[in-house]
């Protein structure tokens, strides 16, 4: 069974005495959730409204997309499994992959 697994961040971390990072904060993650996913388009429940960044991750090549009640479709944006990505994204929305 392939999943993505889908981290939500608010806002980005600060390292002590240098200012923002491009880092999303463990500790403050808002959600976690995991959707399965095959050659049907599988949709996440809607973002926390506070969500501002995501963190995805799958453990098979898939494409993926967001948007109100989106559906993934193999020419979107892939992701390669155990390769995690970050992306700026609305809270609300939801996210939709499908494996490729």
């Amino acid at each position: 069974m392939a999943t993505l697994q889908i981290t939500e961040f608010e806002k980005l971390g600060n390292v002590i005495g240098s200012g923002a990072a491009q880092v999303a904060p463990l500790d403050l993650a808002l959600a976690t959730q995991t959707v399965t996913i095959s050659g049907t388009s599988a949709q996440s429940t809607a973002l926390n409204a506070r969500t501002k960044y995501v963190r995805l991750e799958t453990d098979t090549r898939c494409a993926v997309t967001a948007g109100a009640d989106p559906t993934a479709t193999a020419t979107m944006t892939a992701l390669d499994a155990n390769s995690p990505e970050y992306f700026a994204v609305a809270g609300t929305l939801k996210i939709a992959a499908i494996t490729i």
